[in-house]
This record gives C-alpha cells, sequence and structure tokens, in this order.
C-alpha cells in the first residue's frame, strides 16, 4: 500500500515558528482609497432625497487603471492619487459605459 503521511510525521518536518516567518515588505503608497460622502449629521440638516443622494456618491483616489482610462470630456490628464468624485454603482465602468457625470476630477481640492 501507499505511504500517506500522517500527523506526527508531518509535525516532525515542520520548522519551527520562528523559521517559518517571512520578512515584512516595507509599506508602499497605496492609491485606491475611498470614502463615501454621507456622514451621520446629514440627517440633521438635509432632505431625506439629499441624503440617499450623498449615499450613492464616494471620493476616491485614481488609481493606475483611472490614470489610464481617462476621464470623458477632460482636458488635463488625471494623476496618480488625485482625489475625485464618483458614482459608486459605476465605479468599476469604463468611461464608455458610464454616464455623463458619474466621475469628476476637480481641478482644485477646494472645489472637492
Amino acid at each position: 500500500g501507499r505511504n500517506y503521511p500522517t500527523a506526527s510525521s508531518a509535525a516532525s518536518k515542520q520548522k519551527p515558528a520562528s523559521e517559518n516567518l517571512e520578512p515584512v515588505p516595507k509599506l508602499s503608497r497605496k492609491y485606491g482609497r475611498t470614502e463615501g460622502m454621507a456622514v451621520d449629521g446629514d440627517k440633521a440638516v438635509l432632505s431625506s432625497f439629499q441624503c440617499y443622494a450623498r449615499q450613492q456618491i464616494e471620493f476616491f483616489e485614481a488609481t493606475d487603471r483611472d490614470v489610464a482610462l481617462g476621464a470623458r470630456g477632460r482636458n488635463n490628464p488625471i494623476s496618480l492619487g488625485q482625489v475625485g468624485i464618483r458614482c459608486r454603482h459605476c465605479a468599476e465602468e469604463g468611461p464608455n459605459n458610464r454616464g455623463r457625470g458619474a466621475v469628476y476630477f476637480p481641478t482644485k481640492y477646494k472645489l472637492v
């Protein structure tokens, strides 16, 4: 018959836990973070429709994909990490598959 490994034979071949540790990679800047536009205090100052609309919108950082795809009607190129505003439902769609205004990259932070 076949010799299948047993728990005791597998345990004897395992390295001590200290030898299984791999070096931790250095942290690098990762773009693509998102944050919903809606906040807890919205209900106190906005209508129910405005609250609903804000729940459908997110702030995001442009990724390599966003830079490569560009945005329809934009004169200036999109920069990696640039903050944009978009419909959360259209986030994965390419420029030709999303509605006009689904993604917006303000030219100045004060416009965000």
